[in-house]
């Protein structure tokens, strides 16, 4: 629940501030310390999703069970997994647009299939479609992210 917090706000182009104080004795409650363990954890593998990125570009829809950040120099997307039932997700809007995309946690490659359809009189594409395989590690891990390598 925290760490889906801390992505849904920086996917709308928020900052999240916690509030946690210290007891009487200046130390922090047991709650607040694992709370705050959560966000470590997590945070040490998939920080670049957070630090320096704000809400993705408008063209990029986002699939249902994701959220989308991106970075500040527009040159990487990053999906976060919140719902990972299916072994493929659609992302046309993506299609065509990126040059390699992995798993934040352990940088493996994340596979997808693209086909490129048709394009218009002016070169744009019309139609796209990208399905991007769910790696089988996910299902282990708390909020996975995919980097995406934009063009």
């Amino acid at each position: 629940m925290l760490i889906d917090l801390l992505t849904r706000t920086v996917a709308l182009g928020g900052n999240l501030i916690m509030n946690v104080g210290p007891t009487a004795r200046g130390y922090f409650d047991s709650r607040a310390d694992k709370a705050l363990q959560v966000y470590a954890d997590w945070i040490k593998y998939n920080g670049r999703s957070i630090y320096g990125c704000t809400m993705a570009e408008p063209d990029f829809k986002a699939p249902a069970g994701t959220v989308l950040t991106q970075s500040m120099d527009g040159k990487r997307l990053y999906i976060h997994l919140q719902d990972c039932q299916f072994k493929y997700f659609s992302f046309p809007s993506l299609a065509g647009k990126f040059k390699y995309m992995q798993l934040l946690n352990d940088a493996s490659e994340v596979e997808y299939i693209e086909n490129l359809n048709s394009y218009d009189a002016a070169g744009n594409l019309e139609d796209a479609s990208l399905a991007i395989k769910t790696p089988p590690t996910v299902y282990d891990m708390v909020a996975p992210v995919i980097e995406v390598f934009l063009k």
